[in-house]
């Protein structure tokens, strides 16, 4: 296992530089669906995982940064298929999600996760104002979206789906708009 010092400050307190240590992995890609509703917002998100080759701890236990949100499922693709994690192989708290000894070199992880954008009051992540469901993820609030690496070096290439009810939200903004049908917003 990597020494603690590889950990990046996980509190919202300032980061000092002298601190930083590049984390042992990167995310590459990351897909998210996001099924949009003021009280029960849930959260999907797939991605690429490996290590990263700017640090020197290589393996240990895979820290993804997540607050305020229920986890509901975290599976990793081995072999073409895709597993369910047992209890025993990870861990969750009010701060993080810790993949305790995630497949070396390259793997896709998926997390599920459900978030109450009425009750987020710190305007981070994804929060409701009124009738409106906003997004704020500079510089840590997408931790407040989903288990993530949520630093500024990792840099990973996005695509998002949102879903919602078209009556409540008539107009979404992500990678464009589309319907998926009459009562549904893409």
């Amino acid at each position: 296992m990597a020494p603690k010092d590889f950990l990046f400050n996980h509190q919202h307190n300032d980061m000092i530089r002298s601190d930083y240590r590049p984390d042992p992995y990167r995310i590459t890609d990351a897909d998210l669906y996001i099924n949009l509703d003021a009280t029960e917002t849930k959260v999907r998100s797939r991605m690429v995982v490996e290590g990263n080759p700017a640090s020197k701890f290589q393996g240990g236990p895979l820290v993804l940064n997540g607050e305020e949100m229920d986890l509901v499922s975290v599976k990793i693709k081995e072999n073409g298929k895709w597993r369910a994690l047992d209890r025993a192989e990870f861990r969750v708290d009010d701060k993080q999600l810790i993949i305790n000894k995630p497949p070396q070199g390259r793997f896709e992880l998926e997390i599920v996760n459900e978030i109450n954008p009425a009750a987020n009051t710190k305007l981070q992540g994804i929060y409701a104002s009124g009738d409106i469901i906003g997004s704020q993820c500079e510089s840590t609030g997408f931790r407040r979206v989903t288990y993530f690496l949520d630093r500024p070096d990792n840099l990973a290439r996005f695509t998002t789906t949102l879903e919602a009810d078209k009556a409540k939200y008539p107009v979404l903004i992500s990678n464009g708009n589309g319907d998926l049908s009459k009562t549904k917003d893409l």
